[in-house]
């Protein structure tokens, strides 16, 4: 496979990023701040972003929607999550010169002081509703197609994608004193998310005509530009669905067994 086949601003940004933490990580070794669980599930998550912007799926990604919608579905619901595990939040930072690092642990300190205030959260809330403008925002025809011939507004679609994605599933796996509170949102925006992308994709799959002009089936494959704007659909729809909709029956237990623990605890202190 020549690197040509590659798009070169996915592959640089991917390459960076990977490089920054890797840089960060070299430096942490011995810290006790990430750990080998970490750093493999980071790198994990970096394999399959790779794969998302790689051939032969990059390439297919031009011609057929369904392609580029598992080309999304890779970054968001796959690389995301494995990403975020890899605590990148501590790792990318200390890869930074000295006083950069020294401004950007000063932040840290004050976002874990304001975590009992309910801060955290708050940003959960708010990046959860971010990720889904993002998404809607991207998928306006206008918007998806001109990505699709411009270079740079390609890398920015996939980069937004991805970083709010990252950052929800950052504020969601870091643990935080009210965690009842936490895990409520949690549910409530894993929920928002799994509503959001099912209507998103439920409109996708039953329109009556394509809405993106730039698709126009593929002979080789034998899909009409609506049959591949159905099946782009029914990528996000269910896969996508199951996805958040496991995701959200994980989080509802933690929540409910929280719950229940605190009212347990009630009832014996009032004893």
């Amino acid at each position: 496979m020549h690197w040509s086949a590659f798009d070169p601003w996915l592959l640089t940004a991917t390459l960076a990023v990977g490089l920054l933490y890797g840089h960060g990580a070299q430096r942490l070794r011995g810290s006790g701040a990430v750990s080998r669980r970490h750093l493999t599930w980071f790198w994990l998550g970096m394999t399959f972003l790779m794969v998302s912007v790689a051939p032969p799926l990059e390439q297919l990604s031009g011609r057929l929607l369904s392609a580029h919608m598992v080309q999304h579905l890779l970054m968001v619901v796959v690389a995301a999550p494995l990403i975020a595990a890899g605590r990148p939040q501590i790792v990318v930072p200390a890869a930074f010169p000295p006083a950069a690092r020294q401004r950007l642990q000063r932040w840290r300190v004050r976002l874990r002081a304001s975590s009992s205030t309910g801060a955290r959260p708050a940003a959960l809330v708010a990046l959860a509703a971010a990720h889904i403008v993002v998404v809607w925002a991207w998928h306006v025809p206008a918007a998806y197609e001109a990505a699709l011939v411009t270079p740079w507004l390609h890398l920015l679609e996939h980069v937004t994608f991805l970083a709010t994605a990252t950052a929800v599933w950052v504020v969601l796996l870091t643990p935080t004193p009210r965690a009842r509170l936490g895990h409520g949102l949690g549910v409530l925006s894993m929920a928002a998310i799994l509503m959001s992308g099912g209507a998103l994709g439920a409109l996708l799959t039953l329109v009556s005509t394509p809405l993106y002009g730039h698709y126009t089936g593929s002979a080789q494959w034998g899909l009409s530009a609506l049959q591949d704007q159905q099946l782009a659909g029914a990528i996000m729809w269910v896969p996508g669905g199951v996805f958040y909709g496991v995701v959200c029956a994980v989080l509802l237990v933690k929540w409910l067994r929280l719950l229940d623990g605190a009212a347990a605890d009630g009832v014996i202190a009032g004893r």
